[in-house]
């Protein structure tokens, strides 16, 4: 397991911690380093070869908060960073490269490509729900978040990334199955509107990626209704990498309730196959996962 934490000064502070635990629970890596600021750090990536720690411009500055100002909030004048780092090497060795301010969330995947390293990301312009540093409020068009590739050069020299947009509808929460994290991959999934909910805090909608073909499929519920974010469920212990189902909650506005939904992670477009009707509302949660305990 790869973990990571932030503000290990106290808050406000640049220092940041990597670290791994084998499957006994065991800690094998301790790493302590200085980020380029202190940035409200909401995930990271692993590669088979390499960590990927993005900073993104959501500062973090306690002096400004006792001037009266955020805690966080959007700076546009930093730049973003991505700290690339050898899986087994010592922190010291983390090679920052830097490109335009946007936030970053959640990562869906990143792997390598020869020489490369892509990262699938679905980026803000920027950081929402928080102000600027100037103190104006949140613009409802940074609210959305559309899906990206970064590619970065392995080689020490580059010190960029280039970017390519892969979809132009505003989704979320990305999921993956597990069996591919860090490699190569060609199915994602993610939350997405289709009625313009607003400020997109809530999606009526899931989408599947292939992103080998370049195509995707859409399962909408009815307008005013909400699903939370997907969690793969691969169809056998050994079942290939799209052999499975989607299971999410779901929320139906005309009777307060909730009701888990279990989709075909192929064919989503065709409807669940199943649905587990529940006789309350499930509020509205963020990431899950699933457990098969007949293991």
């Amino acid at each position: 397991m790869h973990f990571f934490c932030y503000g290990l000064g106290g808050m406000g502070s640049p220092s940041m911690g990597y670290y791994v635990a084998d499957a006994s629970g065991r800690l094998t890596t301790i790493e302590r380093f200085e980020s380029p600021y202190p940035s409200m750090v909401h995930d990271f990536v692993i590669t088979e070869n390499f960590v990927l720690l993005p900073i993104f411009p959501a500062t973090i500055d306690l002096e400004r908060a006792m001037k009266g100002g955020a805690a966080i909030a959007w700076d546009r004048d930093f730049p973003s960073y991505i700290g690339v780092l050898q899986r087994g090497q010592p922190a010291s060795e983390i090679r920052w490269v830097s490109g335009d301010p946007s936030y970053v969330f959640h990562p869906m995947n990143a792997y390598e490509d020869g020489d490369k390293i892509v990262l699938d990301m679905h980026n803000y312009p920027a950081a929402p729900g928080f102000p600027a540093v100037d103190g104006s409020k949140p613009r409802r068009e940074d609210a959305e978040a559309v899906l990206e590739r970064w590619t970065i050069p392995a080689a020490d020299h580059s010190d960029t990334w280039s970017r390519e947009q892969l979809d132009d509808r505003p989704t979320e929460f990305p999921r993956i199955a597990d069996c591919v994290a860090g490699r190569s991959y060609r199915h994602g999934y993610a939350a997405t509107s289709v009625y313009g909910t607003a400020a997109r805090t809530t999606y009526d909608s899931l989408v599947h990626y292939d992103l080998e073909r370049g195509t995707s499929r859409v399962w909408s519920l009815s307008e005013g209704d909400c699903v939370s974010e997907p969690a793969f469920v691969p169809r056998t212990a050994d079942a290939g990498e799209g052999d499975g189902w989607l299971v999410a909650f779901t929320y139906r506005a005309a009777t307060n309730t909730s009701e888990i939904a279990v989709l075909d992670a192929a064919e989503i477009d065709a409807g669940p196959i199943a649905i587990a009707q529940l006789d309350t509302r499930v509020p509205n949660g963020f990431h899950g996962t699933w457990v098969d305990h007949r293991r």
